[in-house]
């Protein structure tokens, strides 16, 4: 597989030496950065991956049952943190650029307080923008389950910070 990406690349690269090319380890999963390959010679380069971990907390009322508290002692920030220091440590060793694609906690996860899934959020895009990446939130005009267009709580968070982009 990876040999096949690397070939890929090289065609690409002969036919279209500007055009972005957008590589993702296996899942599309942060912690598998750590098995990345990093292609020094090709320029124009970004690495992307999706986050929704811990399913138990973003999937909550769609495919986990609801009622798991965020924070808690198994699933909080720090634990998010650890999820994504491989992603971070591989920008950090190739001084490459990350996009974060897809990311969202469900509405359901609303376990222990009010407000989980915007704290979830809160979490996860403070990590982003501490270590530079671009993110693109998930999913906009979609299930109400993760629109937040039905959300005021999370509408405001999302809104707060698209406003830094000005």
């Amino acid at each position: 597989m990876e040999q096949d990406s690397k070939e890929i690349a090289k065609q690409v690269r002969e036919i279209d030496p500007d055009t972005k090319l957008i590589l993702t380890p296996i899942g599309s999963d942060p912690y598998n950065f750590r098995y990345m390959k990093y292609y020094k010679n090709l320029d124009n380069v970004w690495y992307t991956t999706h986050f929704y971990r811990p399913g138990e907390i973003t999937f909550q009322g769609h495919t986990h049952p609801v009622g798991v508290a965020y924070p808690n002692p198994n699933h909080n920030k720090k634990k998010i943190r650890e999820w994504l220091q491989p992603a971070r440590d591989f920008k950090q060793e190739h001084k490459v650029k990350i996009f974060l694609g897809e990311f969202n906690c469900s509405v359901y996860s609303q376990g222990g307080g009010k407000y989980n899934q915007r704290k979830w959020l809160k979490h996860c895009i403070d990590m982003f923008e501490e270590y530079g990446w671009r993110w693109t939130y998930h999913d906009w005009k979609g299930p109400e389950i993760w629109d937040p267009e039905y959300h005021d709580n999370v509408k405001t968070l999302l809104q707060g910070y698209f406003a830094r982009n000005k």
